[in-house]
């Protein structure tokens, strides 16, 4: 007699088990597989520029967050030491086998900037990137989460506060990243272009050049930074110069012909850029081109 009535207790603690789990899955949000991998898109420069994995991810809105989120809270296997210390000594046939460590690092990066370029659709998200921004990490993912977060909750001082912060730091990676993606916050309500002004000046030459990327998005109302622009015509890195040309167009209209005469001086130095950009110049003109493309690097005067 026992052991019958223990069999009908058994099924009935597995179904009321059962109810738990599906309860508890029903209250998940669903994790709607990205139309892409991650791993198959980079970041544009300038970070809001569109792509075609970029644009596939953000037209699902907020339904991207569940797997944005997933893949910045979860660990791959093959990131264990011993996997990659394995496969640094596997036959380079059989390591091809085996992903680096890098490739999680890197969609970590790619899922932080989709969920800051979705704004205030990823509200969600918020928790979670403020708990993995104050986490031990790597300094460019950590930048990547303070300014996402200061696109996804415009309205949080805190949010904004700390992404301004990265501008003054000592990382390389928190104000190259800032000087960068700052540039997309011209609606942003507590956004002033003379917060990146000091950029401007940043020892490192991609820095200055970024910074003068971003005042052009903001067109007149950073003509305060038309004099530094001026001084960066003549900046001795490859980059900036021609960055500040274009700024100095947008910023300041009444010297557009001083701001062009001096990109074509740029152009007939030689510098190194892509030949399609420096195509692209010539052929729409100062007022409607995009700069070089920036990327991070040591300090360079």
């Amino acid at each position: 007699m026992t052991t019958r009535r223990a069999i009908p207790w058994g099924l009935a603690s597995l179904a009321i088990l059962a109810l738990v789990v599906f309860a508890i899955q029903g209250r998940a949000p669903r994790v709607v597989p990205l139309p892409i991998p991650l791993e198959q898109i980079l970041e544009t420069l300038p970070p809001s520029e569109p792509s075609p994995g970029k644009t596939a991810v953000l037209s699902l809105g907020a339904a991207a967050v569940p797997s944005l989120l997933q893949t910045l809270q979860s660990r791959q296997w093959y990131e264990s030491g011993s996997v990659q210390h394995l496969r640094d000594h596997f036959p380079r046939a059989l390591g091809e086998w085996v992903r680096h460590a890098d490739d999680a690092e890197h969609c970590r990066r790619i899922a932080a900037w989709l969920l800051g370029e979705l704004g205030p659709a990823a509200e969600s998200a918020a928790p979670a990137l403020q708990r993995l921004a104050a986490a031990p990490g790597p300094d460019n993912l950590h930048s990547l989460l303070v300014l996402a977060l200061a696109r996804i909750e415009p309205y949080n001082p805190v949010a904004f506060s700390n992404a301004a912060a990265l501008l003054a730091g000592t990382n390389l990676y928190g104000r190259y990243y800032a000087t960068l993606h700052l540039g997309a916050l011209t609606n942003h309500p507590a956004m002033d272009p003379r917060i990146l002004m000091p950029a401007l000046s940043d020892t490192d030459g991609w820095n200055r050049a970024n910074a003068a990327f971003s005042l052009a998005g903001f067109g007149p109302r950073a003509r305060d930074a038309a004099p530094r622009l001026r001084e960066l015509l003549h900046d001795p890195h490859p980059v900036v110069g021609a960055n500040a040309a274009y700024a100095l167009a947008l910023v300041s209209p009444a010297e557009e012909a001083v701001a062009t005469a001096a990109f074509e001086a740029w152009i007939q130095k030689g510098e190194p850029a892509p030949a399609t950009v420096t195509q692209f110049f010539r052929s729409r003109g100062i007022k409607a081109a995009l700069p070089p493309a920036t990327r991070p690097s040591g300090p360079d005067q």
